[in-house]
């Protein structure tokens, strides 16, 4: 959940010029590839049994699923090759490569679950990614989706009142992301892959109103999106 503030907008990390992130871009220090996401864990049907998780980083998701449900495999997908190395400790199997180039060396049908955990807004072509990875999906499988909101309330104050569109180390406005979503433009997505929304969860940025967190009018439809940071959906054919 996102730090409040006592300021007028929401708190974002501190600005960076794009030269200072380095080669590659925005390289991640270690901890990065090995944060907790109890959302994802949530997301992920109880039923799933066989998990492909795209972006598995050092694998800690695939970790966490192994030791609560026995008996499913969890293989990952991570081009990171240092992160991949760990994670085979972790998982069942690790594929290093990059989904974007290629195809993926599994069987057609072979999940029940694909997740993708803050993988898809880092790609030039999400959407043609995820459509070629939806013949590695059974039937009647779920993909989980984590992607950050840019309707924002901070982010959306920022550009219309002072013009200011900065790309950070971390954060909806990471320097890494190439692609933007709104909740709408999710639903959308996955409605033209015949993917339906049964789950959604998000992760609010709070304000701070007289000492303590809150989302002012948030009992009116469509205000709390303006303070979700992101989204965590998941949908099934």
């Amino acid at each position: 959940m996102a730090v409040p503030t006592d300021g007028p907008f929401p708190a974002l990390p501190q600005a960076i010029p794009l030269a200072a992130s380095g080669p590659p871009l925005g390289r991640r220090p270690a901890e990065y590839y090995d944060r907790a996401r109890p959302d994802l864990v949530r997301a992920i049907p109880a039923s799933a049994q066989h998990i492909l998780d795209v972006g598995c980083a050092a694998g800690w998701l695939g970790e966490t699923l192994r030791r609560e449900r026995p008996s499913a495999s969890v293989i990952g997908v991570e081009r990171d090759p240092e992160a991949a190395e760990l994670a085979r400790a972790r998982l069942d199997r690790v594929e290093c490569l990059d989904v974007e180039h290629g195809p993926l060396p599994f069987r057609a049908g072979e999940f029940d679950c694909i997740v993708y955990g803050d993988v898809l807004e880092h790609l030039v072509d999400p959407w043609g990614t995820l459509r070629r990875h939806l013949r590695h999906l059974q039937p009647h499988g779920a993909v989980v989706l984590s992607l950050p909101n840019v309707r924002q309330l901070g982010l959306v104050l920022k550009l219309a009142v002072f013009g200011r569109f900065e790309y950070v180390t971390e954060g909806v406005l990471d320097a890494t992301h190439l692609r933007f979503f709104t909740l709408h433009e999710i639903r959308k997505w996955l409605d033209a892959e015949s993917l339906r929304v049964e789950r959604l969860e998000r992760t609010l940025g709070f304000w701070r109103i007289q000492g303590r967190a809150a989302v002012p009018f948030g009992w009116i439809p469509g205000v709390r999106d303006l303070f979700t940071v992101r989204y965590t959906v998941t949908a099934r054919r």
